[in-house]
């Protein structure tokens, strides 16, 4: 081992992380059934805490947490399956948010874990905010349209709610048709000019643009993806973890106000967000 180089000793040393991450996630995925069994007890243990210690070096803490969660998961075997692949922590995180159990483990099989609890707790704000003022940011406006112009507004509305399967608010195929419109020409190069990263840096006093999150600035994110629009407009400050939920699809009204955005219940990024997703899964090792 001496004879090894800085980088072949360092290339070693990962793969045995690796692995070692790999089949502590497997056992620590049996431990709900060891206790069901109480296999513990036939092989002279005094508790599953003292089991999973001497077998598998684990706390009492992590027993605990993932004995706990499997009787939050009852009715999941779909996100039970998870614990062994990617970890009862970051499958912890998506516990408790109400969304569809093959959506949830996409987040998981995708999103960090630092992500997933952001989003989480960010989700549950919306929820409980909804309850105290629902509807707030509504308003009601009437105008009058030519037939032409309504035949063509209602033809639009049914391709939405065909698409949605659901039906579609005026408002929103509104906002659908002002996504539609003529952006602004490109700005030579994709980089983000200084000076414009200086006074959002200021207008934000260098913390992320969503509302309650103290996190830094650490990404400039552009809600009109650059690889389309060619355009700086809409450069949002955010922390690491909600521009990580951008691209992920996870903001249903990215080109509002961000301290308006809402944050939806299952993923839908674009096909420019998939290769950011794709770089973002295999960064995050075994």
């Amino acid at each position: 081992m001496q004879n090894m180089s800085d980088g072949e000793l360092f290339v070693l040393c990962k793969k045995y992380g690796g692995e070692a991450i790999k089949w502590r996630r497997k056992f620590v995925a049996l431990l709900p059934e060891v206790e069901k069994r109480r296999l513990w007890e036939k092989h002279n243990f005094y508790s599953i805490e003292h089991f999973a210690k001497v077998v598998g070096g684990l706390s009492e803490n992590i027993v605990y947490q993932v004995l706990h969660l499997d009787k939050k998961l009852e009715g999941k075997p779909l996100l039970k399956e998870q614990i062994a692949k990617q970890g009862w922590a970051k499958v912890k995180a998506v516990a408790a948010i109400p969304v569809e159990e093959k959506e949830a483990v996409k987040m998981v099989e995708i999103l960090p874990k630092k992500t997933l609890e952001i989003f989480a707790r960010s989700l549950d704000s919306q929820v409980k905010n909804d309850v105290i003022c629902p509807g707030a940011k509504l308003q009601h406006i009437t105008f009058k349209l030519d037939p032409q112009t309504h035949f063509q507004l209602k033809k639009f509305q049914q391709k939405l709610e065909k698409e949605c399967k659901k039906p579609i608010p005026l408002g929103l195929v509104l906002k659908e048709l002002l996504k539609l419109a003529p952006q602004g020409s490109a700005q030579g190069g994709s980089r983000i000019p200084a000076k414009q990263k200086r006074e959002l840096h200021k207008k934000y006093k260098g913390k992320c643009a969503i509302k309650r999150c103290k996190n830094p600035v650490t990404e400039f994110h552009h809600t009109k993806r650059f690889a389309k629009y060619g355009t700086h407009e809409g450069v949002t400050p955010l922390c690491h973890e909600h521009h990580q939920l951008a691209h992920a699809g996870l903001i249903e009204n990215e080109h509002d106000d961000p301290k308006d955005w809402r944050f939806r219940k299952e993923m839908r990024p674009s096909v420019i967000d998939r290769k950011y997703l794709k770089n973002l899964q295999m960064a995050n090792g075994p």
